[in-house]
């Protein structure tokens, strides 16, 4: 936040991840690509995935600025 690399934060406890990420891209007015694959064990998964409403939080960055902001989480 510092940096002003941080576009939005969004928590998802509330309606779960695809409640989020929609959300997000409303208020973006943009598209979204949403590649989950390397989230989930298997296809059973997904539901569980998108719909519960269990503590967690979205971000987005610019993409030129996702390396970076993967290294400052990962500390």
């Amino acid at each position: 936040m510092r940096d002003e690399k941080l576009i939005a934060y969004h928590d998802r406890s509330d309606g779960g991840l695809i409640t989020t990420l929609i959300e997000m891209g409303f208020t973006s007015k943009a598209g979204l690509i949403i590649d989950l694959s390397t989230f989930l064990p298997s296809e059973e998964e997904i539901n569980n995935l998108l719909f519960s409403e269990e503590l967690g939080f979205v971000v987005q960055v610019n993409n030129s600025d996702k390396n970076n902001f993967l290294e400052v989480a990962k500390k």
